[in-house]
């Protein structure tokens, strides 16, 4: 009896499961990208929880307003990094892609703004760093919200190369690459991590002077 009772929860728990998450049968190419904090733990260490809470709301406010700007979708935060994706980079069109550089790079010069923000409520400066990534992505409908998560390799590469980005830049994997590389009004340089555990091709971005 008792083991019938378990077998009926543990079916119960896996309907529960299929019901939060709903996942695609396929995969579509979009551009994912992460922004995060850089050297968080230490920051809000030295901050009471109130200062802590108005530190992120600042920060993740301002970013997910300029991703909204460029017709990006807010996934999740994670921690102290935003995640978000660019739908409309399925088409693979150039000016879609374009669109892309703009959004992280319109993120990228509002630093001033941010510290100037965080200045004014005796808060410290904050710094972060960008990675993006094109290719194959996993949809997830989620039954308890409107946003839609998002999975695959795509999502972790970009996850794992943002830290080789210096503080206030942005890094991209080699499906955006392959996408991007011809844009003249950037610059592209391939990085190597000095920690010998690069398993993935990343360059670095910068914006031409005009």
């Amino acid at each position: 009896m008792a083991e019938t009772n378990s077998e009926n929860h543990g079916i119960k728990e896996q309907k529960q499961i299929e019901f939060l998450l709903q996942f695609s049968a396929s995969t579509t190419d979009y551009c994912v990208c992460i922004v995060d904090i850089v050297s968080s733990t230490k920051i809000m260490m030295s901050l009471p929880h109130v200062k802590v809470s108005r530190y992120y709301e600042i920060f993740l406010n301002k970013m997910a307003e300029i991703v909204r700007k460029f017709d990006g979708i807010v996934v999740k935060n994670i921690g102290d990094s935003l995640l978000f994706y660019f739908p409309n980079t399925a088409t693979k069109q150039t000016p879609e892609f374009e669109n892309v550089l703009n959004c992280c790079f319109a993120m990228l010069e509002t630093n001033p703004e941010i510290n100037q923000m965080m200045s004014s409520e005796d808060l410290p400066p904050i710094k972060y760093r960008i990675s993006g990534e094109y290719g194959p992505v996993i949809v997830a409908k989620i039954s308890t919200s409107s946003t839609n998560d998002i999975f695959g390799n795509t999502v972790n590469i970009c996850s794992k190369i943002n830290r080789l980005a210096e503080p206030n830049s942005m890094v991209i994997g080699d499906g955006l690459h392959k996408q991007i590389q011809n844009f003249s009004e950037y610059a592209f340089t391939k990085i190597d991590d000095v920690s010998g555990n690069q398993e993935f091709a990343v360059y670095s971005v910068l914006k031409k002077s005009v």
